[in-house]
Protein backbone atom coordinates (compact mmCIF):
# COMPACT_ATOMS: atom_id res chain seq x y z
CA UNK A 1 0.00 0.00 0.00
CA UNK A 2 2.76 2.43 0.98
CA UNK A 3 4.74 1.60 -2.15
CA UNK A 4 1.66 2.28 -4.33
CA UNK A 5 1.19 5.65 -2.68
CA UNK A 6 4.86 6.49 -3.32
CA UNK A 7 4.53 5.53 -6.98
CA UNK A 8 1.43 7.73 -7.35
CA UNK A 9 3.31 10.60 -5.72
CA UNK A 10 6.18 10.14 -8.21
CA UNK A 11 3.73 10.35 -11.13
CA UNK A 12 2.32 13.60 -9.76
CA UNK A 13 5.86 15.02 -9.57
CA UNK A 14 6.51 14.16 -13.20
CA UNK A 15 3.44 16.15 -14.22
CA UNK A 16 4.62 19.34 -12.56
CA UNK A 17 5.63 22.18 -14.94
CA UNK A 18 9.21 23.35 -15.28
CA UNK A 19 10.11 26.55 -13.45
CA UNK A 20 11.58 29.44 -15.41
CA UNK A 21 13.42 30.77 -12.40
CA UNK A 22 14.89 29.49 -9.18
CA UNK A 23 12.92 28.73 -6.09
CA UNK A 24 14.22 28.29 -2.55
CA UNK A 25 13.83 24.69 -1.44
CA UNK A 26 11.56 24.26 1.57
CA UNK A 27 13.18 22.15 4.26
CA UNK A 28 11.00 19.36 5.55
CA UNK A 29 11.64 16.94 8.35
CA UNK A 30 9.51 13.85 8.26
CA UNK A 31 9.56 10.14 8.80
CA UNK A 32 11.15 8.14 11.55
CA UNK A 33 14.64 6.82 11.95
CA UNK A 34 15.00 3.40 10.37
CA UNK A 35 17.96 1.08 10.59
CA UNK A 36 17.37 -2.15 8.73
CA UNK A 37 19.13 -5.36 9.72
CA UNK A 38 22.44 -3.84 10.72
CA UNK A 39 24.85 -6.67 11.45
CA UNK A 40 27.32 -5.59 14.12
CA UNK A 41 29.27 -8.83 13.80
CA UNK A 42 31.01 -7.82 10.59
CA UNK A 43 28.49 -8.82 7.90
CA UNK A 44 26.72 -6.51 5.46
CA UNK A 45 25.27 -3.34 6.97
CA UNK A 46 22.34 -1.34 5.60
CA UNK A 47 22.18 2.45 5.79
CA UNK A 48 18.54 3.47 5.53
CA UNK A 49 17.31 6.99 4.82
CA UNK A 50 16.39 8.26 8.27
CA UNK A 51 15.70 11.33 10.32
CA UNK A 52 18.81 12.06 12.34
CA UNK A 53 21.11 15.00 12.80
CA UNK A 54 23.34 14.17 9.84
CA UNK A 55 20.35 13.64 7.54
CA UNK A 56 18.08 16.36 8.94
CA UNK A 57 17.60 18.11 5.58
CA UNK A 58 16.59 14.99 3.67
CA UNK A 59 13.20 15.00 1.92
CA UNK A 60 13.25 11.21 1.61
CA UNK A 61 13.57 9.58 5.01
CA UNK A 62 11.42 6.53 4.28
CA UNK A 63 13.48 3.42 3.62
CA UNK A 64 12.54 1.39 0.56
CA UNK A 65 14.20 -1.51 -1.21
CA UNK A 66 15.41 0.76 -4.02
CA UNK A 67 16.97 3.60 -2.01
CA UNK A 68 18.76 1.94 0.92
CA UNK A 69 22.53 1.64 0.82
CA UNK A 70 23.96 -1.79 1.56
CA UNK A 71 27.59 -1.89 2.70
CA UNK A 72 28.57 -5.36 1.50
CA UNK A 73 32.20 -5.13 2.62
CA UNK A 74 33.19 -3.03 5.60
CA UNK A 75 36.72 -1.80 6.34
CA UNK A 76 38.79 -4.25 8.33
CA UNK A 77 41.94 -2.12 8.53
CA UNK A 78 42.95 1.50 8.37
CA UNK A 79 43.14 2.86 4.80
CA UNK A 80 46.46 2.51 2.98
CA UNK A 81 48.77 5.37 3.86
CA UNK A 82 50.21 6.18 0.43
CA UNK A 83 50.39 5.23 -3.23
CA UNK A 84 53.63 3.29 -3.53
CA UNK A 85 54.35 3.60 -7.25
CA UNK A 86 53.16 5.35 -10.36
CA UNK A 87 50.46 3.58 -12.35
CA UNK A 88 47.87 4.10 -15.04
CA UNK A 89 44.36 3.22 -13.85
CA UNK A 90 42.04 2.02 -16.60
CA UNK A 91 38.27 1.83 -16.26
CA UNK A 92 37.64 -0.35 -19.28
CA UNK A 93 34.49 -0.16 -21.36
CA UNK A 94 33.50 -3.66 -20.19
CA UNK A 95 33.36 -2.36 -16.60
CA UNK A 96 36.63 -3.87 -15.34
CA UNK A 97 39.34 -1.90 -13.51
CA UNK A 98 43.01 -2.42 -14.31
CA UNK A 99 46.22 -0.96 -12.89
CA UNK A 100 49.02 -0.80 -15.46
CA UNK A 101 52.73 -0.36 -14.76
CA UNK A 102 53.89 1.86 -17.62
CA UNK A 103 57.60 1.37 -16.93
CA UNK A 104 57.61 -2.43 -16.66
CA UNK A 105 54.71 -2.77 -19.11
CA UNK A 106 52.73 -5.19 -16.99
CA UNK A 107 49.44 -5.40 -15.15
CA UNK A 108 49.62 -4.71 -11.42
CA UNK A 109 46.09 -5.94 -10.66
CA UNK A 110 42.57 -6.16 -12.05
CA UNK A 111 39.11 -5.90 -10.49
CA UNK A 112 35.75 -6.91 -11.96
CA UNK A 113 32.36 -6.19 -10.44
CA UNK A 114 29.89 -9.05 -10.90
CA UNK A 115 26.97 -8.61 -13.29
CA UNK A 116 28.50 -5.53 -14.94
CA UNK A 117 28.87 -5.58 -18.73
CA UNK A 118 30.04 -1.98 -19.35
CA UNK A 119 31.25 1.07 -17.46
CA UNK A 120 28.05 3.06 -18.01
CA UNK A 121 30.06 6.19 -18.78
CA UNK A 122 31.18 6.29 -15.14
CA UNK A 123 34.57 7.51 -13.94
CA UNK A 124 36.50 7.16 -10.70
CA UNK A 125 38.07 9.50 -8.17
CA UNK A 126 41.30 9.18 -6.20
CA UNK A 127 41.76 10.26 -2.61
CA UNK A 128 44.88 9.30 -0.69
CA UNK A 129 45.63 5.75 -1.78
CA UNK A 130 42.03 4.76 -2.44
CA UNK A 131 40.08 4.65 -5.70
CA UNK A 132 36.35 5.37 -5.42
CA UNK A 133 34.53 3.68 -8.29
CA UNK A 134 30.81 3.80 -9.21
CA UNK A 135 29.50 0.86 -11.24
CA UNK A 136 26.50 0.85 -13.53
CA UNK A 137 24.64 -1.75 -11.42
CA UNK A 138 24.60 0.57 -8.38
CA UNK A 139 27.75 -0.71 -6.70
CA UNK A 140 30.23 1.80 -5.27
CA UNK A 141 33.61 0.40 -4.27
CA UNK A 142 36.70 1.79 -2.56
CA UNK A 143 39.80 -0.06 -3.79
CA UNK A 144 43.38 0.07 -2.55
CA UNK A 145 45.22 1.69 -5.47
CA UNK A 146 48.34 -0.36 -4.69
CA UNK A 147 46.82 -3.83 -4.58
CA UNK A 148 43.31 -3.62 -6.03
CA UNK A 149 41.91 -5.09 -2.81
CA UNK A 150 38.49 -3.95 -1.65
CA UNK A 151 38.56 -1.51 1.27
CA UNK A 152 34.78 -1.16 1.39
CA UNK A 153 31.98 -1.97 -1.03
CA UNK A 154 28.43 -0.60 -1.22
CA UNK A 155 25.37 -1.40 -3.29
CA UNK A 156 22.40 0.92 -3.74
CA UNK A 157 19.13 -0.92 -3.29
CA UNK A 158 18.22 -4.57 -2.92
CA UNK A 159 16.93 -5.02 -6.44
CA UNK A 160 18.90 -5.86 -9.58
CA UNK A 161 19.30 -2.77 -11.77
CA UNK A 162 21.42 -2.71 -14.92
CA UNK A 163 21.53 1.09 -15.25
CA UNK A 164 21.41 2.63 -11.79
CA UNK A 165 24.63 4.66 -11.97
CA UNK A 166 25.59 6.34 -15.24
CA UNK A 167 27.94 9.24 -15.91
CA UNK A 168 29.07 9.41 -12.26
CA UNK A 169 32.57 10.46 -11.14
CA UNK A 170 32.28 10.12 -7.33
CA UNK A 171 33.61 13.60 -6.41
CA UNK A 172 34.99 13.97 -2.88
CA UNK A 173 34.80 16.79 -0.34
CA UNK A 174 36.16 16.37 3.16
CA UNK A 175 35.13 12.94 4.42
CA UNK A 176 32.31 12.44 1.91
CA UNK A 177 31.96 11.01 -1.59
CA UNK A 178 28.91 12.00 -3.64
CA UNK A 179 26.82 9.89 -6.01
CA UNK A 180 23.60 10.65 -7.93
CA UNK A 181 21.60 7.55 -8.83
CA UNK A 182 18.83 6.92 -11.31
CA UNK A 183 16.47 6.11 -8.44
CA UNK A 184 16.14 9.93 -8.03
CA UNK A 185 18.46 10.00 -5.00
CA UNK A 186 21.58 12.04 -4.33
CA UNK A 187 23.82 10.37 -1.74
CA UNK A 188 26.64 11.56 0.49
CA UNK A 189 28.68 8.55 1.62
CA UNK A 190 31.34 8.43 4.31
CA UNK A 191 34.53 7.83 2.32
CA UNK A 192 36.12 6.07 5.32
CA UNK A 193 33.42 3.47 5.96
CA UNK A 194 30.97 3.37 3.04
CA UNK A 195 28.04 4.31 5.31
CA UNK A 196 25.43 6.77 4.06
CA UNK A 197 25.62 10.21 5.69
CA UNK A 198 22.70 11.94 3.97
CA UNK A 199 20.41 11.56 0.99
CA UNK A 200 18.03 13.80 -0.95
CA UNK A 201 15.37 12.85 -3.49
CA UNK A 202 15.57 14.87 -6.71
CA UNK A 203 12.59 15.52 -8.98
CA UNK A 204 13.60 13.16 -11.78
CA UNK A 205 15.58 9.91 -12.15
CA UNK A 206 17.67 11.25 -15.04
CA UNK A 207 20.93 11.68 -13.14
CA UNK A 208 23.32 11.04 -16.01
CA UNK A 209 26.00 13.62 -15.14
CA UNK A 210 28.13 13.76 -12.04
CA UNK A 211 27.65 16.33 -9.28
CA UNK A 212 30.13 19.22 -9.16
CA UNK A 213 31.81 20.47 -5.99
CA UNK A 214 32.69 24.18 -5.73
CA UNK A 215 34.15 25.20 -2.38
CA UNK A 216 31.53 24.10 0.20
CA UNK A 217 28.70 23.78 -2.34
CA UNK A 218 27.50 20.89 -4.49
CA UNK A 219 25.68 21.40 -7.81
CA UNK A 220 23.81 18.82 -9.83
CA UNK A 221 21.69 18.91 -12.98
CA UNK A 222 18.49 16.88 -12.93
CA UNK A 223 16.56 16.99 -16.23
CA UNK A 224 15.20 20.60 -16.43
CA UNK A 225 16.65 21.60 -13.05
CA UNK A 226 19.96 22.51 -11.46
CA UNK A 227 20.19 22.25 -7.68
CA UNK A 228 22.58 23.80 -5.20
CA UNK A 229 23.31 22.02 -1.90
CA UNK A 230 25.57 22.62 1.05
CA UNK A 231 27.87 19.62 0.64
CA UNK A 232 28.51 19.02 4.32
CA UNK A 233 24.91 18.97 5.52
CA UNK A 234 22.86 18.14 2.42
CA UNK A 235 20.76 21.27 2.80
CA UNK A 236 19.17 22.22 -0.53
CA UNK A 237 19.65 25.96 -1.13
CA UNK A 238 17.92 26.45 -4.46
CA UNK A 239 16.44 24.60 -7.40
CA UNK A 240 16.49 26.42 -10.75
CA UNK A 241 14.29 25.39 -13.63
CA UNK A 242 15.09 25.71 -17.35
CA UNK A 243 12.96 25.38 -20.46
CA UNK A 244 14.89 22.30 -21.65
CA UNK A 245 16.71 19.42 -20.00
CA UNK A 246 20.18 20.39 -18.74
CA UNK A 247 22.07 17.50 -20.27
CA UNK A 248 25.73 18.47 -20.11
CA UNK A 249 28.65 18.37 -17.74
CA UNK A 250 28.78 21.19 -15.18
CA UNK A 251 32.00 23.18 -14.69
CA UNK A 252 32.96 26.22 -12.65
CA UNK A 253 35.64 28.89 -12.28
CA UNK A 254 34.76 29.45 -8.64
CA UNK A 255 32.56 32.46 -9.44
CA UNK A 256 29.95 31.00 -11.77
CA UNK A 257 28.64 27.58 -12.68
CA UNK A 258 28.39 26.72 -16.39
CA UNK A 259 26.12 24.12 -17.96
CA UNK A 260 24.44 23.47 -21.29
CA UNK A 261 21.00 22.19 -22.19
CA UNK A 262 20.16 19.32 -24.52
CA UNK A 263 19.78 21.77 -27.40
CA UNK A 264 22.24 24.59 -28.16
CA UNK A 265 22.39 26.93 -25.16
CA UNK A 266 25.18 27.34 -22.60
CA UNK A 267 24.25 29.13 -19.36
CA UNK A 268 26.46 31.07 -16.95
CA UNK A 269 24.77 30.78 -13.56
CA UNK A 270 25.61 32.99 -10.60
CA UNK A 271 25.24 30.66 -7.59
CA UNK A 272 25.70 33.44 -5.02
CA UNK A 273 22.78 35.46 -6.36
CA UNK A 274 19.95 32.90 -6.18
CA UNK A 275 20.96 31.27 -9.47
CA UNK A 276 20.79 34.43 -11.61
CA UNK A 277 21.68 33.85 -15.28
CA UNK A 278 24.60 36.18 -16.01
CA UNK A 279 24.74 35.35 -19.71
CA UNK A 280 23.82 32.77 -22.35
CA UNK A 281 25.72 31.53 -25.38
CA UNK A 282 24.20 29.62 -28.30
CA UNK A 283 25.95 27.15 -30.57
CA UNK A 284 25.83 28.29 -34.18
CA UNK A 285 24.52 26.75 -37.42
CA UNK A 286 22.00 24.53 -35.63
CA UNK A 287 24.72 22.64 -33.80
CA UNK A 288 23.53 21.12 -30.53
CA UNK A 289 24.28 19.21 -27.32
CA UNK A 290 27.55 20.13 -25.62
CA UNK A 291 27.37 16.93 -23.52
CA UNK A 292 30.72 16.19 -21.79
CA UNK A 293 32.73 18.53 -24.04
CA UNK A 294 32.89 21.48 -21.66
CA UNK A 295 36.21 22.58 -20.12
CA UNK A 296 36.97 25.49 -17.79
CA UNK A 297 40.31 27.12 -18.63
CA UNK A 298 41.89 30.36 -17.43
CA UNK A 299 39.09 32.85 -18.04
CA UNK A 300 37.90 30.83 -21.05
CA UNK A 301 35.40 28.03 -21.58
CA UNK A 302 36.12 25.47 -24.30
CA UNK A 303 33.14 23.57 -25.65
CA UNK A 304 32.04 21.55 -28.63
CA UNK A 305 28.70 20.94 -30.30
CA UNK A 306 27.42 18.17 -32.52
CA UNK A 307 26.64 18.78 -36.18
CA UNK A 308 23.02 19.24 -37.17
CA UNK A 309 21.52 16.35 -39.18
CA UNK A 310 22.10 18.08 -42.52
CA UNK A 311 25.76 18.91 -41.90
CA UNK A 312 29.06 17.09 -41.55
CA UNK A 313 30.83 19.82 -39.58
CA UNK A 314 31.16 20.07 -35.81
CA UNK A 315 32.86 22.94 -34.04
CA UNK A 316 35.02 23.68 -31.04
CA UNK A 317 34.37 27.10 -29.45
CA UNK A 318 36.25 29.33 -27.02
CA UNK A 319 33.95 31.57 -24.96
CA UNK A 320 35.04 34.26 -22.52
CA UNK A 321 33.83 33.49 -19.00
CA UNK A 322 33.24 37.08 -17.96
CA UNK A 323 30.60 37.95 -20.56
CA UNK A 324 29.95 34.94 -22.83
CA UNK A 325 31.65 36.49 -25.87
CA UNK A 326 32.84 34.05 -28.52
CA UNK A 327 36.62 34.31 -28.93
CA UNK A 328 36.99 31.81 -31.74
CA UNK A 329 35.40 28.85 -33.49
CA UNK A 330 37.19 25.96 -35.19
CA UNK A 331 35.22 23.75 -37.59
CA UNK A 332 36.07 20.06 -37.88
CA UNK A 333 34.82 17.57 -40.50
CA UNK A 334 32.80 15.22 -38.30
CA UNK A 335 29.34 14.74 -36.88
CA UNK A 336 30.66 15.14 -33.33
CA UNK A 337 33.78 15.72 -31.23
CA UNK A 338 34.59 12.51 -29.38
CA UNK A 339 36.84 14.01 -26.70
CA UNK A 340 38.54 17.26 -25.67
CA UNK A 341 41.56 17.69 -23.40
CA UNK A 342 43.14 21.02 -22.41
CA UNK A 343 46.91 20.91 -21.85
CA UNK A 344 48.57 24.26 -21.30
CA UNK A 345 48.20 26.24 -24.51
CA UNK A 346 46.88 23.30 -26.53
CA UNK A 347 43.58 21.47 -26.99
CA UNK A 348 43.83 17.77 -27.84
CA UNK A 349 40.92 15.80 -29.24
CA UNK A 350 39.74 13.30 -31.80
CA UNK A 351 37.01 12.86 -34.38
CA UNK A 352 36.28 9.52 -36.00
CA UNK A 353 39.73 8.26 -37.05
CA UNK A 354 41.58 11.58 -36.79
CA UNK A 355 43.62 13.14 -33.97
CA UNK A 356 43.65 16.94 -33.79
CA UNK A 357 45.62 19.57 -31.89
CA UNK A 358 44.31 23.15 -31.64
CA UNK A 359 45.97 26.33 -30.43
CA UNK A 360 43.88 27.15 -27.34
CA UNK A 361 44.43 30.91 -27.81
CA UNK A 362 43.37 31.15 -31.46
CA UNK A 363 41.63 27.90 -32.43
CA UNK A 364 44.20 27.32 -35.19
CA UNK A 365 44.25 23.69 -36.32
CA UNK A 366 47.91 22.87 -35.73
CA UNK A 367 47.61 19.13 -36.41
CA UNK A 368 45.01 16.96 -38.13
CA UNK A 369 46.40 13.46 -38.50
CA UNK A 370 44.52 10.29 -39.49
CA UNK A 371 45.44 7.23 -37.49
CA UNK A 372 44.76 3.52 -37.47
CA UNK A 373 45.13 3.69 -33.69
CA UNK A 374 41.58 4.99 -33.22
CA UNK A 375 40.97 6.19 -29.64
CA UNK A 376 38.45 4.33 -27.49
CA UNK A 377 39.15 6.33 -24.30
CA UNK A 378 39.60 9.85 -23.06
CA UNK A 379 42.89 11.60 -23.80
CA UNK A 380 45.34 12.58 -21.07
CA UNK A 381 48.32 14.87 -21.59
CA UNK A 382 51.85 14.08 -20.48
CA UNK A 383 53.90 16.66 -18.59
CA UNK A 384 56.33 17.16 -21.50
CA UNK A 385 53.71 19.28 -23.30
CA UNK A 386 53.95 17.32 -26.54
CA UNK A 387 52.64 13.83 -25.78
CA UNK A 388 49.15 12.47 -25.32
CA UNK A 389 48.05 9.08 -24.03
CA UNK A 390 44.92 7.16 -24.93
CA UNK A 391 43.66 3.62 -25.45
CA UNK A 392 42.98 2.04 -28.80
CA UNK A 393 41.69 -1.45 -29.49
CA UNK A 394 45.33 -2.52 -29.73
CA UNK A 395 46.51 -1.14 -26.39
CA UNK A 396 47.96 2.00 -24.84
CA UNK A 397 48.97 4.62 -27.42
CA UNK A 398 51.54 7.34 -26.83
CA UNK A 399 51.34 10.02 -29.53
CA UNK A 400 54.06 12.70 -29.69
CA UNK A 401 52.63 15.50 -31.81
CA UNK A 402 56.02 17.24 -32.15
CA UNK A 403 57.69 14.17 -33.64
CA UNK A 404 54.54 12.82 -35.23
CA UNK A 405 55.13 9.35 -33.76
CA UNK A 406 52.69 6.77 -32.45
CA UNK A 407 53.94 4.09 -30.06
CA UNK A 408 51.49 1.36 -29.02
CA UNK A 409 51.95 -0.97 -26.06
CA UNK A 410 49.62 -3.98 -25.99
CA UNK A 411 47.76 -4.54 -22.71
CA UNK A 412 46.87 -8.22 -22.25
CA UNK A 413 43.27 -8.90 -21.29
CA UNK A 414 42.02 -5.40 -22.06
CA UNK A 415 38.51 -5.61 -23.52
CA UNK A 416 36.41 -2.91 -25.15
CA UNK A 417 32.73 -2.57 -26.03
CA UNK A 418 31.29 -0.04 -28.42
CA UNK A 419 28.84 1.88 -26.24
CA UNK A 420 31.17 3.86 -23.95
CA UNK A 421 34.65 5.32 -23.77
CA UNK A 422 37.22 3.78 -21.48
CA UNK A 423 38.52 6.12 -18.77
CA UNK A 424 42.21 6.42 -18.00
CA UNK A 425 44.05 8.46 -15.36
CA UNK A 426 47.52 8.43 -13.87
CA UNK A 427 48.10 7.95 -10.15
CA UNK A 428 51.49 8.96 -8.79
CA UNK A 429 53.51 7.65 -5.90
CA UNK A 430 53.15 9.71 -2.75
CA UNK A 431 56.20 11.77 -1.91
Amino acid sequence: MIRNILCLFAVVLLLQPCYAQSRPVKQKRSGVRKEIAVDTAGGPAISAPAENDANRYSNNQVATSDNILVTRVRPETVPPAAILKDALIIYATNGSILSWDMEQKKTNWTYKEKEVADNGGNRFSVDGALLYIPFVNGAITALDANTGKTFWADKIGLEKNEALLTGQAAPISGDKVFIAARNNNLYAIDKRTGAMVWNYRLEYPYNIYSPLLVNDALFINNAPYIYKFIAESGQAIWQRGFSKAMYSAIVSDGRRVYAGDEDKTLYAINPADTSRIDWKFSLEDEQFHIDENLIAGEGVLYLAGKANPGSTASSVYAVRMSDGKKLWRSDLPASGIADLCLSGKLLYGYIDETIFVLDAATGEQMIMIPTEEVPVSNIIAEEDGETMLYLSNKGLVRYNHTKGTFVTTPIPGLQTVADYKAIIARVKASK
